[in-house]
């Protein structure tokens, strides 16, 4: 489900997000990151799809600036079916999540060749490789330094993008996550 679909025309400088909302994921900081990135990058846009009206509603709205508002589409939820198509329009996706365990966020943009921009967490260093595959962000000076950079470099974005997918299909597939889980589970047997 989640390919590359050369069909589906991006939208210029989007910045997408997709997930619950809430503070645990970092969408409030991304509210952040996002006003700081209208002001150099006045077409960018801003889309949100995920569980949270509320949160959407009372927490990030009031956040944005207003011209950050007016650049900003809350999609609520999407069912798997539909979420592939509406991502495939993004430039770039970020998640500030605190923490994750495996987060299959990541693993979903990147085989749309999307190029993420990620919380320096446990379980995205065991993901991403950082500035081959996608970024890794400390702080919020960071994103805004990692989106800019992506943000101003088409080639940049789809070379990023194309090594994502490569890192998805060579490790996080169905078959190759059994075959691992097997692998593991036979050789702790033979221990």
């Amino acid at each position: 489900m989640f390919s590359p679909n050369p069909d589906v025309e991006e939208i210029p400088q989007s910045i997408f997000y997709f997930g619950t909302l809430s503070t645990a994921k970092g969408v409030d900081v991304l509210c952040e990151i996002f006003n700081s990135l209208i002001e150099t990058f006045p077409k960018a846009t801003l889309h949100i799809i995920g569980k949270g009206e509320g949160y959407w509603q009372h927490i990030c709205k009031p956040i944005l600036t207003n011209k950050a508002m007016q650049a900003s589409t809350y999609y609520g939820a999407k069912n798997n079916a539909e979420l592939p198509e509406v991502l495939q329009q993004a430039s770039l996706c970020i998640f500030p999540s605190k923490n994750e365990n495996f987060a299959l966020v990541f693993e979903e943009a990147m085989a749309l060749q999307k190029p993420i921009i990620v919380s320096n967490i446990n379980a995205a260093k065991e993901i991403i490789d950082h500035k081959k595959n996608g970024y890794l962000a400390n702080t919020t000076q960071d994103y805004i330094k990692f989106a800019s950079t992506l943000l101003e470099n088409p080639e940049l974005r789809l070379t990023i993008g194309k090594e994502a997918r490569k890192k998805v299909m060579e490790n996080f597939t169905k078959e190759n996550m059994t075959h691992k889980t097997i692998s593991y589970y036979k050789e702790i047997l033979n221990n």
